[in-house]
């Protein structure tokens, strides 16, 4: 037996045992990826046609308000050149969306 020993998970990737690169399925270095943060928001507004019955409706609906962007996982490959960097980035469900509605209410 040699000193590191490798054991197959369950996934069917193997995993070093005993080795310098990590444990089972702890994570690799203790890294964690930059957190994912989106906002939402809309506003409603509502208009009298007639005094007692009829009524619009006016909303507007935002995605992802801030624009912000998501960065993507941290390189822990130790071989690379691009170990402990972020090297993605996506934005979370694209671009900022507006999308405008009015409804008649009777």
């Amino acid at each position: 037996m040699t000193a590191v020993d490798e054991e197959l998970r369950p996934g069917g990737e193997a995993a070093v045992v005993g080795g310098q690169k990590g444990c089972g399925t702890g994570d690799l270095f203790g890294l964690r990826n930059p957190s994912v943060y989106n906002l939402n928001a809309s506003v409603r507004r509502t208009f009298n046609i007639t005094p007692e019955r009829v009524k619009f409706v006016f909303a507007v609906d935002c995605q992802n308000v801030t624009n912000k962007v998501t960065f993507g996982g941290i390189g822990a490959n130790v071989d690379s050149a691009s170990f402990g960097t972020v090297s993605t980035a996506t934005s979370n469900t694209g671009s900022r969306d507006f999308q405008f509605s009015g409804r008649v209410n009777f």
